[in-house]
């Protein structure tokens, strides 16, 4: 899986003026999103990205009639609205991800 979302986001940061934190930030990871999603994308292949205001992009895979967690990713994050995500898509072969936010 690629992920241009870190990439996306440090880009947007600079563009704006502002730069990624640097000092390291203590998150806990529950296994699933902690605030609402804004978006849900699915690639041809059964994977699904969803995208919410908790700051986090997550890749999920079908398995029997639920889904499995399979990766978390994390774009730089502030205060505020700095860091959630509003809208997410994957490529039709499920290996690239792209948010927004």
């Amino acid at each position: 899986m690629r992920c241009a979302c870190f990439l996306l986001a440090c880009l947007c940061a600079l563009l704006s003026g502002g730069e990624p934190p640097r000092e390291p930030q203590l998150v806990l990871e529950t296994g699933f999103h902690t605030a609402k999603i804004n978006g849900i994308d699915v690639a041809a292949d059964g994977t699904v990205l969803t995208v919410s205001d908790d700051k986090t992009a997550r890749l999920w895979q079908r398995e029997g009639k639920g889904f499995r967690l399979e990766r978390v990713l994390r774009v730089p994050r502030g205060p505020g609205d700095e860091g959630k995500l509003y809208a997410g898509a994957l490529s039709g072969d499920g290996q690239w991800v792209a948010v927004g936010g």
